[in-house]
């Protein structure tokens, strides 16, 4: 499995089993947004997942990523956990990523309602701004914990390296 610039195949709808082994589904995607579900198969991480496997190539412009598993089986793609990797992506990330700078946009709104002061250096201002702030940092945590995951890392769950 790689992907050059978020472009190829990843894993999305990881469930990790307590023997080390683990079931996914393979996704078609770009700019790491999975758009076609593959096949659903159990596999075992072969990569180091604490060690980055990003490799730059002509001055950086491109990215790529390669990572190794052991393919046990293959199995039915499942509808409920294609269905939730969808909703995750399409209805959840934009959630995540739009809602703090609606909130802002509310907050402003709200504070004017109020008569608060809103010029630029008023505190109902350095708020607004400060909203923005946390919605940019919020959008690049979520892409690289999705990047992560595509991976198969779990959050909290360290995974040793398989030769």
């Amino acid at each position: 499995m790689s992907s050059i610039n978020g472009f190829g195949t990843l894993y999305y709808g990881w469930r990790h089993a307590p023997d080390g082994t683990a079931t996914a589904t393979q996704w078609a995607c770009a700019f790491w947004v999975p758009l076609l579900p593959l096949r659903r198969q159990r596999l075992r991480i072969a990569s180091n997942l604490a060690q980055p496997t990003l490799r730059s190539h002509l001055g950086g412009l491109v990215v790529s990523q390669t990572d190794t598993y052991e393919l046990l089986d293959t199995t039915p793609l499942q509808l409920p956990e294609i269905a939730a990797t969808l909703t995750k992506t399409y209805l959840g990330l934009p959630a995540l990523l739009i809602g703090p700078v609606l909130l802002a946009g509310v907050a402003l709104l709200a504070a004017r309602q109020l008569g608060l002061d809103t010029t630029p250096g008023s505190p109902a201002f350095t708020v607004y701004v400060g909203l923005g702030f946390v919605g940019i940092v919020n959008f690049l945590y979520q892409a690289v914990r999705a990047i992560r995951r595509a991976r198969g890392w779990q959050p909290r769950v360290r995974t040793p390296h398989q030769p």
